[in-house]
């Protein structure tokens, strides 16, 4: 038997397992080769991780606090719940630091593609 409020962490910890399964998978297609038919499909999948990222931050954050907590009569986690929590942080921080490489990576290609869609906004507006 399992309380409902820790069904509920459980399942919550899950998703987060989930998401961040998401956001590295997005970061692994943003570090690829880009297709030559959209050469900036890897800006797509970095700025797809940021957002992924940033949606997560605060749960992950209460995660990690509830999985370092001193007070005995507060512990929610086990010692294995503990070891998985921290293992998400980890995975988490890794992702973060990940897109943070990717996103100096891709500079130049943020700005070309920046460069292109001013020059075709010059193009319709002079076409017009």
């Amino acid at each position: 038997w399992v309380a409902p409020e820790v069904a509920g962490r459980m399942t919550e910890f899950k998703a987060l397992l989930e998401h961040i399964g998401q956001i590295e998978k997005l970061l692994d297609h943003a570090s690829a080769t880009p297709s030559t038919t959209d050469p900036f499909s890897p800006l797509g999948s970095l700025d797809d991780a940021w957002r992924e990222i940033e949606a997560t931050a605060q749960r992950v954050d209460v995660f990690e606090k509830r999985s370092k907590e001193k007070d005995p009569d507060r512990k929610v986690y086990g010692p294995k719940m503990v070891e998985r929590v921290l293992e998400m942080v980890a995975r988490y921080s890794s992702a973060r630091e990940h897109a943070e490489e990717l996103e100096q990576q891709l500079e130049s290609l943020r700005r070309r593609r920046q460069e292109a869609d001013e020059a075709e906004r010059r193009e319709r507006q002079g076409g017009a």
